[in-house]
């Protein structure tokens, strides 16, 4: 199964990433969402903040536009351990798990009345 993220139709015109696309271009934004891609799919929405396993990660000849995307545009914050993470994508993933959790119970509530229904009928 795919992992989700969510993706604002309008996250290009938000001031951080305006600033970013202003020094970046389309190169800068298309490393700006691989890495909240890699962010998403690791452990607690964090990485170890190494520009040249990034960069290598993604295919890109030099880590001076990861150093440029997570230092410079302020979409990107840093630990005290040196990881990386965003806080865009920590609050949109906290939204999208309680959701998640909020359908997950109704959907065992739905199910346990079916059930209950079910064996009122037959007897047990």
């Amino acid at each position: 199964m795919y992992n989700y993220i969510p993706h604002p139709s309008n996250c290009r015109v938000s001031s951080s990433v305006l600033r970013l696309l202003a020094k970046e271009g389309a190169t800068g934004y298309g490393v700006y969402w691989m890495l909240l891609e890699m962010l998403r799919d690791a452990p607690e929405f964090k990485i170890p903040y190494e520009p040249d396993v990034i960069a290598y990660s993604l295919h890109l000849d030099s880590p001076t536009i990861v150093r440029n995307v997570c230092e410079q545009a302020g979409v990107f914050s840093f630990s005290k351990d040196n990881m990386l993470w965003s806080p865009w994508l920590l609050d949109a993933m906290g939204a999208y798990n309680d959701k998640k959790t909020k359908l997950q119970e109704a959907g065992r509530k739905g199910a346990a009345k079916r059930w209950a229904a079910i064996h009122e009928t037959d007897g047990q």
